[in-house]
Formats: structure tokens, sequence, C-alpha cells
């Protein structure tokens, strides 16, 4: 039977890989690799119930990103968001996360985004705004601050509450 009955503490693992690598050498452990291609959607996995944990045995979020080390005065970054094109980079691209609330039953909306895109492609010389977006008296979500570099390549920071834009220059 799949659902057995039990009794006081249970703690159940589908799926437990545990690697261990050799004492010397280059070497590279991957507990789950996973690639699918050629259906019409595909999906390497997906995860219904629960919380996710990376870096944790115990999320306490849908997805729980942990890192550990012995940095104690640094930024140690535990996300990176990565666009890669097939095509030839340019002004524009980028990446972002989006933040989808449901603003009424069963009706789901981005109600705001974090993107950062890239201004200026060139090698050696490469710009990337980071840009808010925000959703004002339901319409989408659309540019409310920028901060990076103006057309003239200066320093800058723009806010846009809805109308004429409001820059101003920080150094």
């Amino acid at each position: 039977s799949n659902s057995p009955t039990m009794v006081g503490a249970v703690n159940n693992t589908g799926i437990d890989v545990v690697l261990t690598g050799g004492t010397s050498g280059v070497q590279k452990n991957v507990g789950i690799s996973s690639f699918v291609t050629g259906a019409d959607t595909n999906y390497s996995a997906l995860f219904a119930g629960g919380n996710v944990g990376v870096g944790t045995s115990d999320p306490i979020r849908p997805l729980h990103i942990e890192t550990s080390d012995g940095t104690s005065n640094a930024v140690v970054p535990a996300l990176r968001l990565t666009e890669i094109t097939s095509g030839t980079p340019a002004a524009g691209l980028g990446t972002g996360i989006e933040f989808e609330v449901e603003t009424t039953a069963g009706n789901n909306e981005i109600g705001a985004t974090i993107d950062a895109v890239i201004s200026d492609v060139t090698a050696g010389g490469e710009d990337i705004n980071l840009v808010f977006n925000t959703m004002l008296a339901g319409a989408g979500a659309v540019e409310r601050l920028r901060l990076g570099r103006d057309a003239a390549n200066n320093p800058s920071c723009v806010f846009n509450e809805g109308g004429a834009d409001v820059d101003f220059r920080v150094e």
C-alpha cells in the first residue's frame, strides 16, 4: 500500500542521493541531472506541495536558499539569474524577477518586476541598469525607477511617477 498506517514520528524520503568524492584529483559530483526536450511542453521537475531547500534541510519558505561558509564581512550571492541569447546581445537584453499576486478570485496580475537591463554592450564598457516596475490603477507594470546611466552616459537615478520623468544625479 502507498498509504500505510503510521504511528509515532515518521520520516519518509522518496529519493535520497548521497555522493562522496575521492581524496585526490579533480572531481565533480552531480546528485541529480535532468534534461528534457522534444515535447510540446517540457518540465525538468515539478514540485507540488512542500518547500524546496537549497543548502538547507529545513526550508521554511516555498523556495529557501541558504549559504553557509566562513564569510563574515562580505556579501555572498545566494541566487544567480542568467539570460543567454542565441542571437547577438544588444541594448535592452536582460533578466528579471516577476512578482505576481491574485488581485481578484482566480485573477493573477504581475504587480511588479525588478529587471537588470543592459544599456551598452560594448566589450569592456558594458552598462547594466537596475529597473523597478510597478502596476498602478490596473495598468500593466511599467518602469518607476531606474538606476544606471542616462542617455548622456552619466550615472543617474530616474523616478517615473507615470507622467514626466523626475531625474536627479547624486555623486
